[in-house]
């Protein structure tokens, strides 16, 4: 065989080695990361489980502490009518902790601090959005701060009298307080800024949302802005279907998938992963919520009416 042919056999065999070394590596690289890409769901999955566990004993706990108010509740409806009972059996919103520190001076000063103090982060995201200066911001929040008073002087009058807040008579003065309040509203606002303002009250309650992505980046290299934070509650309210039908967000109606879409460009990439863990989060509790509300159902069909 010539030397010519001798090279050009060796040059073939050096190649077909050179594949099969390359097709190895390959099939390496490829086993390593499905093993990676398993591990790391085997990791998310045993979050996920640790997730569930912690809500479910939240659950529970929030079960038993229910239960307990409704027996209060009960015993003080026995023992005749108390000026601290907010309507039917609803959860302590806002007007409910109104009604429990009129009484207290002191409860009536610390709540007003409390008031003025969360309304920096509650109305953070209004007051960017309608870009409002600090004496607008000022003077809101003073009128804000007139009305969280005068209701708290309308359950005291009642408390001091022995009459129920959810007697007619409160309810009206309530009523009317707060009609002047929102003209007072609409005065220092304007009609468009007015009809923004109760968007953003439609939207509050995803601002749990916004609020856990920025405290988690708060001391990162990369802390949300003050815009960030506007444009993701508005983006969170757009995707949700309680918001989208005339009423209030709901966290149970977002469209996720939606909702990362459109956060993707909005976000930096660390700024969105602590989204995505918000959204796991929210998805674990949603159903464990669905599981223990199925459990329940189940359990009071199981048992006799007269038994309940």
């Amino acid at each position: 065989m010539s030397s010519t042919g001798t090279r050009i056999m060796v040059a073939g065999f050096v190649g077909c080695v050179a594949v099969l070394l390359g097709l190895a590596c390959l099939g390496g690289y490829a086993s390593h990361k499905a093993r990676s890409t398993l591990v790391e769901l085997e990791s998310r999955q045993a979050a996920l489980r640790v997730e569930l566990r912690v809500a479910e004993k939240r659950l529970a706990e929030a079960a038993r502490d229910a239960e307990t108010i409704r027996a209060f509740e009960a015993g003080r409806r026995q023992d005749g009518p108390t000026p601290f009972r907010v309507g039917s059996a609803r959860k302590l919103d806002e007007m409910s902790r109104i009604a429990l520190v009129a009484a207290d001076p002191r409860l009536r000063e610390l709540g007003l601090r409390a008031f003025r103090a969360g309304m920096a982060q509650n109305l953070g995201p209004f007051f960017r959005a309608l870009n409002l200066d600090a004496d607008q911001v000022g003077k809101f929040a003073a009128l804000e701060c007139r009305h969280w008073e005068a209701q708290v002087d309308i359950f005291a009058t009642a408390d001091t009298q022995g009459i129920p807040t959810n007697d007619p008579a409160v309810t009206a003065l309530l009523a009317g307080e707060g009609s002047q309040h929102q003209a007072a509203q609409r005065s220092l606002l304007g009609d468009a800024g007015y009809g923004q303002l109760q968007n953003f009250y439609r939207a509050q309650p995803l601002m749990d949302v916004v609020n856990t992505v920025a405290e988690n980046v708060a001391f990162s290299p990369a802390p949300l802005s003050g815009t960030q934070e506007a444009q993701l509650l508005q983006l969170l309210a757009n995707a949700s279907g309680a918001y989208q039908a005339g009423g209030a967000a709901s966290a149970g109606t977002l469209d996720w998938p939606t909702v990362v879409d459109q956060a993707r460009p909005l976000l930096l990439p660390s700024q969105f992963s602590v989204l995505e863990v918000a959204r796991d989060k929210m998805q674990v509790y949603q159903l464990a919520s669905q599981y223990f509300a199925a459990r329940d159902s189940s359990a009071n069909a199981a048992t006799p009416s007269g038994l309940q």
